[in-house]
């Protein structure tokens, strides 16, 4: 009976663990639809990177279309996170749908050994305003950076 209730006790908390990090992982800043258009309201999603070093360092993948963008946020999953990675930028491109941006064009990027990155643009064709979405996968880690384009 004693290794019955070790084992439930065991169980419980190694799961509240699990749960308290992906409910943490899942939260997500608003203030990035204000930086993008007041218009796009994102989905709960990742936690935001607040290191303009890191956030500069993703936004150099984008080459020479760096200087075409402004407004950079990164976001981050990572742990049991980044198994929901496809449902995040399923949930982003719904938030950016819902605000009238449509994914406009799609393309891998060149990536190292163990990475994928994907580069997405969604365009308001009302407005004419274009929103960027690049996707890194790390094999631990997923993120997202969004920009919008400058005027």
């Amino acid at each position: 009976m004693k290794i019955l209730r070790m084992i439930a006790a065991i169980l419980v908390f190694s799961s509240a663990a699990v749960v308290a990090q992906t409910a943490a992982e899942l939260l997500t800043v608003a203030s990035i639809s204000a930086s993008l258009d007041s218009s796009v309201r994102l989905p709960t999603g990742s936690f935001q990177v607040i290191n303009p070093q890191l956030t500069n360092q993703f936004a150099d993948i984008l080459g020479a279309d760096k200087n075409k963008y402004e407004g950079f946020t990164l976001y981050l999953a990572q742990g049991i996170a980044t198994k929901l990675a496809d449902a995040y930028i399923a949930n982003l491109a719904n938030g950016f749908a819902a605000a009238g941006y449509f994914e406009n064009g799609r393309i891998n990027l060149p990536a190292p050994t163990g990475e994928i990155r994907t580069r997405s643009e969604y365009q308001n064709f009302d407005t004419n305003k274009f929103l960027m979405l690049l996707v890194v996968r790390r094999t631990d880690k997923v993120f997202f950076l969004v920009a919008k384009k400058k005027a």
